[in-house]
């Protein structure tokens, strides 16, 4: 049985699949769930697309420094110092088609395992404003051998808004490509995910899903929350199809903008976390537990909730 590990809080930064800008990039820390390690990158200039210094700290004491190629704008760094992620190079800002997604793997001293480039190419969509394919983070799972999985949004040739692109951690070895609509078994409501990460203490990930529904009158905007267990199995599902269906239309795009940037996911601590309702203006906390016996499996109980504002404001 694989057990799953993601490590921090991934949120689409191209929304699903629907073409965005590529943003500025600045110096970016990341690091493990704990906190033990930590993994700062300083790229060689604001558009992300060259050279980039890398310096990684173990309970706040160097372990590795040096110059890499590739800037990672995404990277999700394990409990034992490995690193995920991906980068763009090549084209700038702007640019229409050229350059090239990078998909990395570094090790916990900092060898490359993996540097899987990708041509990015003109995207099809009127209203493109960089090319495809585009990267959306990275998870590792904790299996034998340990495997990392890139999210992988936009490929050229594929139907899937995202795949799920699965490497083996400690080579670089290609595994999969998966469409996670399939995997995790999305209806016609749930186009593309939003946000994805593990709970602590569990083998359980949280994933929050788009959920848009334009037959009805009015439409409806919403999430679909699920958590899945360590055989992909869905253990738990929260529908909310009208939280962003604001009767306010004069706020209703900053709402979908807030929500598709920060998620409706506000934290995660040792089995618990913590969701926005806009639609009712409250936060709740949710916790979670295992049940053995003839019938084992997990619960999840609402604790609390509380007015909240916006995910922005947080």
């Amino acid at each position: 049985m694989l057990a799953l590990q993601l490590l921090g809080a991934v949120v689409s930064p191209t929304f699903g699949g629907e073409p965005s800008a590529l943003p500025q990039l600045s110096t970016k820390t990341y690091t493990s769930s704990s906190g033990e390690w930590s993994l700062s990158v300083y790229p060689s200039n604001l558009e992300g697309t060259g050279k980039a210094r890398y310096a990684m700290k173990k309970e706040g004491a160097p372990v590795w420094g040096k110059t890499l190629p590739f800037a990672l704008r995404e990277a999700s760094v394990s409990e034992e110092g490995d690193v995920a992620g991906y980068a763009y190079s090549g084209a700038g800002l702007g640019a229409q088609e050229g350059g090239s997604l990078h998909l990395v793997i570094l090790s916990p001293t900092g060898e490359v395992r993996l540097d899987e480039q990708h041509a990015r190419q003109v995207d099809p969509h009127p209203d493109a404003r960089q090319p495809i394919p585009t990267g959306a983070g990275a998870f590792f799972l904790a299996a034998s051998p340990s495997r990392v999985v890139m999210r992988v949004q936009r490929v050229p040739g594929s139907r899937a808004a995202e795949e799920w692109w699965t490497y083996e951690l400690a080579t670089g070895k290609a595994l999969a490509r998966e469409d996670p609509r399939m995997l995790l078994h999305a209806d016609e409501f749930m186009p593309f995910v939003l946000y994805a990460s593990a709970v602590p203490g569990t083998p359980l990930v949280l994933v929050q899903w788009w959920r848009a529904d334009f037959d009805r009158d009015p439409s409806q905007l919403g999430a679909v929350f699920q958590l899945v267990d360590a055989d992909w199995e869905v253990v738990w599902t929260m529908n909310r199809p009208t939280d962003y269906s604001s009767r306010d239309k004069a706020t209703q795009p900053g709402l979908v903008d807030d929500v598709r940037a920060h998620s409706a996911v506000l934290a995660m601590t040792e089995r618990r976390f913590e969701l926005r309702f806009p639609e009712e203006g409250v936060c709740a906390a949710f916790g979670i537990e295992r049940v053995e016996g003839e019938q084992p499996g997990w619960i999840v109980t609402e604790l609390s909730r509380m007015p909240c504002g916006p995910a922005s404001g947080r």
